[in-house]
């Protein structure tokens, strides 16, 4: 399941009360599923990684009242006081001692003599064991007690949310548009990091800094690495908007001409352009294949710049393309 449909399957649970457990494997974006239904709902949002605690942080500490001849346990701080999104974070690392305590909580909302606070949303993410990511199987009776959604990988749903990231890497949103399938491939025989979207991520911030292609073989493996370092440079090589309105060829190769189209699409946007500027990006736009047209379009009208093409030299490209302008504003 992708995750924007997760997030919502993983809404209609918690307003049914039931805990849900995120399963997929490394990379995929688990743990930002609660983060963004708790943002989503107004909620705080609190994490809890399984793999640091033993079963007595869970419980708390025994206190002695000496008067009264009794024990009490006191909470351990780290537990809600008001209703928020309660994450557990990596569960498949837990340590089996903390089985029997997870499945109070799952269960039942309580631990000894604290209860989670009303409205409290459950959480659990984890790995598949599959993908030998350090993790244990889960015991049949806490899985029992959740709604199991898998998380897969969806590359046009990653591309709509990193296109709107600040810290964006057009080379790298342009290499995963023209490479979908080179946006997770995680083989767990693999002893190296595989291009996953959290690490995409993580390479485009690194980007800027111009790192060595060993560099980035570190992030998303040293089989990826090669072909996206060349379409980085491909993608540096490329004109400025301004000189493909003064008749510059646009590259032949997919990959870098979807670079420069983009550019020119967020430049439309971005930027002041007098009449005989305008009547230019028309003629280019209209010299383009049909894909990199919708591909301009796309881009003009997720960066919130649709009254840059709704001008008079605009309406037949427009109109040709209406539908894919109404898909990517809505």
């Amino acid at each position: 399941m992708k995750i924007t449909t997760c997030i919502q399957e993983a809404i209609k649970c918690s307003k049914a009360g039931l805990p849900v457990l995120l399963m997929g494997s490394p990379g995929l974006g688990k743990t930002s599923v609660p983060m963004m239904i708790a943002k989503m709902l107004g909620l705080p949002y609190r994490e809890l990684r399984c793999a640091e605690f033993e079963s007595v942080d869970f419980r708390g500490i025994c206190v002695a009242d000496l008067e009264k001849r009794v024990a009490t346990w006191l909470p351990a701080d780290f537990w809600p006081t008001e209703a928020c999104v309660l994450n557990f974070d990596e569960i498949t690392q837990a340590p089996a001692e903390l089985t029997s305590p997870l499945l109070k909580i799952f269960l039942g909302g309580s631990i000894g003599e604290y209860k989670l606070p009303a409205g409290t949303i459950l959480f659990a993410t984890g790995n598949l064991v599959s993908d030998r990511a350090g993790c244990s199987r889960i015991t049949s009776a806490l899985r029992e007690r959740c709604v199991v959604i898998n998380i897969e990988a969806d590359a046009q749903e990653w591309l709509e949310w990193y296109d709107n990231e600040p810290d964006r890497c057009d080379a790298v949103l342009s290499f995963i548009q023209a490479n979908p399938a080179m946006l997770h491939r995680w083989d767990p025989k693999l002893d190296y990091n595989q291009p996953t979207p959290r690490n995409w991520a993580r390479l485009g911030k690194l980007m800027a800094f111009d790192p060595a292609v060993e560099t980035m073989a570190g992030i998303i493996g040293p089989e990826v690495a090669p072909v996206f370092h060349a379409h980085y440079h491909t993608s540096k090589a490329l004109g400025a908007t301004e000189d493909y309105l003064d008749g510059k060829p646009l590259p032949k190769s997919p990959a870098a001409m979807s670079t420069a189209v983009q550019a020119m699409a967020r430049d439309l946007v971005n930027k002041t352009w007098d009449a005989d500027a305008i009547a230019s990006f028309v003629e280019v736009v209209e010299s383009l294949p049909g894909t990199m047209q919708i591909l301009f379009i796309r881009t003009v009208a997720k960066t919130g710049g649709v009254k840059a093409i709704s001008g008079k030299d605009w309406r037949k490209l427009v109109a040709k393309h209406a539908a894919t302008i109404n898909e990517a504003v809505r």
